[in-house]
């Protein structure tokens, strides 16, 4: 799967598989040299991986490595993968968490194939090509749900969880899927919007043409802003109506012409809305509010006795 048992299996054989490949490369080719100095060219071993194989590199580490955006790595392995360069797995741990994703040459395993099973005196070197009937991603007798999917008309989403690293990737990415601001959505939260809304309709199975237009068509979802509410007009409750009161009477009315006189920028705040009464020399004061009655008795007493005229005493009913 991963590798092929021949002393042409090394890395010199590998570059020159990759020189007919050029056209496919195309500007993925930086990472296609990270790849090769990454192979592990020995038997098997728990810390480097399968014989063939790429291990411990995820899409950030290859961003670093190569000095790009994660967005550009992710390109890149869509491009390989969809020429049949390489090919993917997921490694998890023990919980099921995914690690990383093993990479391998999967063209290179089948293209070496080829070359060596060909009778002698036939072909070239140069566009060398899988046997009939074998996949040029090569190198797995099984198809894997998660890889190989290009051609592949029915998605299992019970099975299928990530697309990264696999031709469903490129798929998502051709459809152009765009976030609410209108830069690129991301394909694994595209794929896992599109596996959830299948699941919970109780579908598992699906076509690949169906995903690719949930992602032509998908719009990252943002909930409208509220309305902004109408200003609360506040209002006075009634026990602090202070609507000015008309006068009553004729001490009632030349209290207040006295009031204003004296006062004419309190007389609206405080003094409108007093009324007045003379019981001989008694100034019965009657307020609207027990508030205004205890400030004004408190602040204005003076004010109006002195309205009021010599000798007569205030009282606050």
């Amino acid at each position: 799967m991963y590798a092929y048992e021949s002393p042409q299996f090394n890395s010199g054989m590998l570059a020159h598989y990759l020189t007919t490949q050029l056209a496919q490369i195309g500007k993925a080719s930086g990472l296609v040299l990270l790849l090769i100095s990454r192979v592990n060219w020995k038997a098997d071993a728990d810390d480097f991986g399968p014989r063939g194989t790429v291990n411990h590199l995820t899409v950030r580490k290859m961003a670093e490595a190569l000095g790009c955006s994660q967005s550009t790595v992710q390109e890149h392995l869509a491009i390989l993968r969809a020429a049949g360069i390489i090919e993917s797995e997921p490694v998890t741990d023990r919980n099921g968490a995914i690690r990383y994703c093993r990479l391998w040459f999967a063209g290179f395993v089948s293209w070496l194939q080829g070359r060596e099973q060909r009778p002698a005196g036939t072909g070239t070197d140069e566009g060398d090509a899988p046997p009939s009937g074998q996949s040029v991603g090569g190198g797995s007798e099984k198809p894997d749900p998660n890889h190989n999917i290009r051609n592949q008309k029915i998605i299992d989403l019970e099975q299928v969880k990530s697309v990264w690293f696999s031709s469903l990737e490129a798929v998502i990415r051709e459809a152009g899927p765009k976030l609410a601001n209108g830069q690129r959505a991301d394909s694994q939260m595209v794929f896992e919007r599109f596996r959830s809304f299948n699941l919970r309709k109780g579908t598992s199975r699906i076509s690949l043409a169906a995903l690719r237009g949930f992602a032509k068509s998908f719009t990252e979802f943002r909930p409208k802003a509220p309305e902004p509410r109408p200003a609360r007009q506040l209002t006075a409750p009634p026990s602090w109506d202070v609507s000015r009161a008309e006068p009553s009477s004729p001490v009632d009315a030349q209290m207040k012409s006295e009031l204003k006189a004296l006062q004419p920028e309190l007389f609206d705040a405080w003094f409108a809305n007093l009324s007045f009464s003379r019981e001989g020399d008694r100034l019965r004061v009657k307020a609207p509010t027990t508030f205004i009655r205890s400030y004004i008795s408190s602040h204005y007493e003076p004010l109006i006795r002195e309205a009021a005229g010599p000798g007569a005493q205030v009282v606050f009913a």
